[in-house]
């Protein structure tokens, strides 16, 4: 921390900038609960013009970063997930800026507001361990029913024990046990599910 500058953890997402050179360094991000019900929004960024390179400050600064708020998935696969603020939401003048493989920061009027992770099946925190595509595919569609699943709205109503949810969740789970269960990205995705269902219903078993 000491060699950068820039955004702290503190509002959720982070970019820090190398002192001397002032290019981005380092981030990190958090996924937001929020869906993104505006499909022409999530098209429009999608559709967004590509660049490849890094961002620079102006000059050494310390900054508040406006976390993102709402996110969608592009498809049913979830090829790509589309991650925005508040200032996302209005795609004006739009620029994808690639800063590395499979990841986009979003600027909209030259203003960043959020960011478009490609593959996000293959970022599960997983070491690659030469899974076939059959596990790959059903691990994509999975994905996608976990993130509509798991929402803002409907973290709400598991809160208040919501039989409707519970029931789904189980659903999932045990499609994830059925599909490919060795599968290691089918599997960390039902792991994932097993401690929704434990943390909000006091269990992980489907059935």
């Amino acid at each position: 921390m000491a060699s950068t500058v820039g955004s702290s953890f503190e509002g959720g997402d982070e970019l820090r900038f190398d002192k001397e050179t002032l290019l981005l360094s380092s981030l990190l991000f958090t996924l937001p609960d929020g869906l993104l019900e505006d499909d022409n929004t999530t098209r429009a960024w999608l559709a967004a013009p590509r660049r490849e390179g890094l961002p620079r400050l102006m000059e050494p600064a310390v900054f508040n970063l406006n976390p993102t708020e709402a996110r969608a998935a592009s498809n049913e696969r979830c090829d790509a997930l589309v991650c925005v603020s508040d200032r996302g939401r209005l795609v004006a003048e739009p620029l994808r800026l690639t800063i590395a493989q499979d990841l986009d920061l979003l600027f909209s009027c030259g203003r960043y507001c959020g960011w478009l992770l490609t593959a996000p099946v293959d970022h599960l925190g997983l070491a690659d361990a030469g899974e076939a595509s059959s596990g790959r595919d059903a691990a994509a569609r999975l994905l996608s029913e976990y993130l509509n699943l798991v929402s803002e709205a409907n973290i709400e109503r598991m809160n208040e024990g919501d039989e409707r949810l519970r029931r789904a969740l189980i659903d999932l789970l045990t499609r994830c046990q059925d599909s490919l269960p060795s599968a290691p990205r089918v599997s960390a995705i039902a792991r994932q599910v097993s401690d929704i269902l434990d943390r909000f219903y006091g269990s992980g078993e489907a059935g």
